[in-house]
Formats: structure tokens, C-alpha cells, sequence
């Protein structure tokens, strides 16, 4: 014998949330408890550089990791997009980084908001501040376990 159960669910009010009001549905009589599915959108994040690792940032907060699957994929060996210098870059894509390059703007210009570089370091910096400061930004939020990078040569 089957029967109609309503079941209830609510959400947050803020407009970019899908409100799941209510469900009908039948449960079969002694088999099995009633399950959902709930379809998380997948989303892919293309280089876990400045831009990739902002995007990451939001898309992962515990709000919207119940709404979506994301994953991020970096062309180097680690993450920070062209901040990664190599320098022999024969026979790979060509990178604007070169061995004694410094920003030309100043570092309180390129943080993010939520996370300032160190006070200690100068306004324009070295090629591998910027990099070690997405990589502590990516620690620091917990972002590498959403991160693929390149793993062969």
C-alpha cells in the first residue's frame, strides 16, 4: 500500500537561492526509505592563477558547495597561473614571466580583499612574492583539494 507523504524543505530567502517549497511523492510500501537527489551544477574553473583562485574562492564557500561540483584546472605543475617562472621553456606555451621581473603595480593594488599581502614586503614585488602569496592564498582558504594540476612533463 502506498502513501502520499509531503515533506518540507526550506532555504535562505536571498534571491539566487532555488527554494525547494515542497515534494509529493510516493513511497513504496516496505522496500525502502524515501531518498532525494539534489543535482549539483558542475562547474570547471579553467587555471588556478589570480582570476582562477578568486572564482574558486566564491564557488567554494559551504553555502555554494551545496549547490555546486568545481573543479579547477592548471596547465603548470602547481598553482599560480603565469606567476609559475620556469625558465626553459622550450617546447612548452610561451610565459610572460621572465628571471628578475617585479609587478608594475603596487601590491596594495593586486591584493585580494580578504587577504593582504604581508605589510613587510615592498609595494612592488619580486615575480615570486606574487606567486608565494597565491599559494599561501589557496592554503589559507583550503582551495587546493579543488585544484588539478599538471602532472607529467
Amino acid at each position: 500500500m502506498n502513501k502520499l507523504q509531503r515533506l518540507r524543505f526550506t532555504d535562505s530567502k536571498s534571491a539566487d537561492s532555488a527554494l525547494l517549497r515542497s515534494v509529493d511523492c510516493q513511497s513504496s510500501s516496505s522496500t525502502s526509505d524515501l531518498q532525494l537527489t539534489i543535482m549539483k551544477k558542475r562547474i570547471c574553473i579553467i587555471g588556478a592563477g589570480v582570476a582562477g583562485l578568486c572564482c574558486l574562492r566564491h564557488l567554494t564557500t559551504a553555502r555554494n558547495l551545496q549547490k555546486f561540483d568545481v573543479v579547477a584546472f592548471e596547465e603548470k605543475s602547481e598553482i599560480g597561473g603565469i606567476w609559475v617562472y620556469t625558465p626553459d621553456a622550450r617546447g612548452t606555451r610561451p610565459n610572460p614571466m621572465y628571471r628578475d621581473m617585479k609587478t608594475n603595480l603596487p601590491k596594495e593594488v593586486m591584493c585580494y580583499p580578504d587577504f593582504p599581502y604581508k605589510a613587510s614586503q615592498d609595494s612592488f614585488l619580486h615575480h615570486s612574492a606574487v606567486l608565494e602569496y597565491l599559494q599561501e592564498y589557496a592554503a589559507h582558504f583550503g582551495l587546493e583539494k579543488f585544484v588539478q594540476v599538471k602532472r607529467w612533463s
